[in-house]
């Protein structure tokens, strides 16, 4: 005899399926604003960033975590995507400046198609352009972005405590400074540029 009734799987695939209709939905809301949120380069101004042909990445220099974070970007950057400068550097104080924001080594910079993304949504940025399956964490955009840079704020806010600090810059190894920006095309190896 079958019993009449409620169905408790059924209850939990229509909570399941509610969720994700919800992610989902948030996710596109999330992607609208980010697209009238996002910084836009002036035309006229754009000159620097129009010889860049790659997305930039601009990071605290002295920050321990920020340079880990380059070293894995650098190490998983199999497609030769990205370039990087420390927000200590002229290139990033000229970037700053053309997109209008203030130098704030609390937050990652993330300049891509003459557009600059700040904080969570630069992290985040940054993974779509990672091979698979790493670009598939691009999907956590869907958390509102509130959401986002708390989290990205507490640990920013921390950084230096947690992972530490250094005084001086880490000079890359020749095999990767064309990765570098702000590298002049020199050789020097006494050259302070950070990592």
């Amino acid at each position: 005899m079958t019993k009449k009734g409620g169905c408790g799987s059924c209850f939990v695939l229509n909570v399941f399926g509610f969720l994700v209709a919800l992610f989902v939905s948030n996710a596109l809301l999330e992607m609208s604003r980010i697209e009238r949120d996002i910084v836009s380069v002036s035309p006229s101004r754009a000159v620097f960033l129009e010889s860049q042909s790659h997305p930039i990445v601009l990071y605290d220099g002295v920050c321990n975590l920020c340079n880990g974070v380059v070293q894995t970007l650098l190490f998983l950057d199999d497609k030769d995507v990205f370039r990087f400068a420390p927000l200590q550097s002229a290139v990033a104080d000229k970037a700053l400046e053309i997109n209008n924001l203030p130098n704030d080594l609390s937050t990652v910079v993330f300049i891509d198609q003459g557009r600059a993304f700040l904080k969570s949504t630069a992290a985040i940025r940054v993974l779509k352009h990672l091979s698979f399956p790493l670009n598939l964490l691009y999907g956590l955009i869907g958390i509102p972005r509130p959401v986002r840079d708390f989290g990205y704020d507490l640990i920013a806010s921390s950084r230096y405590k947690l992972f530490g600090n250094t005084d001086q810059c880490v000079v890359p190894p020749p095999s990767i400074r064309h990765k570098f920006i702000d590298q002049p095309n020199s050789n020097d190896d006494d050259n302070p540029f950070c990592l």
